[in-house]
């Protein structure tokens, strides 16, 4: 039996209403993005991905 295809998409939003740019603040020395990324490849769950949108208004 083989083992099924899996694709990890991390999906890393600069808006937050709360917290705005959390995904580049550092946690423990590294952005939280790299951390998030970082334990997605010691998953060694099929391929990896990312995903990001950052909108910033015309003023």
């Amino acid at each position: 039996m083989s083992l099924p295809k899996i694709l990890t998409v991390v999906q890393a939003r600069m808006g937050s209403s709360r917290l705005p740019g959390k995904i580049l603040l550092p946690l423990a020395g590294q952005p939280l993005l790299v951390r998030m990324v970082e334990r997605v490849q010691r998953a060694q769950a099929g391929r990896h991905g990312g995903s990001g949108h950052h909108h910033r208004p015309r003023r």
